[in-house]
């Protein structure tokens, strides 16, 4: 799901997801992409520190992924960042497993400049793609 912040993507994703728990029995985990970057981030330095690897692994496992917002609100996904996210990202896709994205872009070419062309590519291949275009949700009225 793409388009404008406060469009209810988040919202609709969530359904989508306790429908596939309670109708499918699937395994479903949801990540922020800016709490994935903090938990990368704090890991560094921390001798005690999960393992990248095992981090990678917990988000490859169930059978789908909801990643919210792999873009940050400024600017786009740094070096460190594109390379966990294709990691991820490129393990479900060599398994077969769905990863459902919201993010705040406005098409392929914003998402490519934001995020990586390969991580977009394997996202978008054989994906129904959900334009969000209306107006914001928390805007007022």
């Amino acid at each position: 799901m793409i388009g404008n912040p406060g469009t209810g993507k988040d919202h609709l994703l969530c359904a989508l997801m306790w429908y596939a728990i309670l109708r499918y029995g699937f395994s479903v985990e949801w990540q922020n992409g800016m709490e994935l970057s903090s938990r990368m981030r704090d890991r560094i330095g921390e001798d005690d520190a999960e393992p990248e690897e095992r981090i990678i692994k917990r988000l490859v496992k169930p059978h789908i992924l909801v990643f919210s917002d792999p873009v940050p609100p400024k600017g786009e996904v740094g070096r460190y960042q594109a390379e966990i996210l294709y990691s991820i990202i490129d393990q479900r896709y060599r398994a077969m497993k769905p990863t459902w994205v919201s993010a705040n872009v406005y098409g392929g070419d914003d998402a490519r400049n934001k995020i990586a062309d390969n991580i977009v590519d394997r996202l978008r291949h054989d994906s129904l793609v959900i334009n969000c275009d209306w107006e914001s949700y928390r805007t007022p009225s």
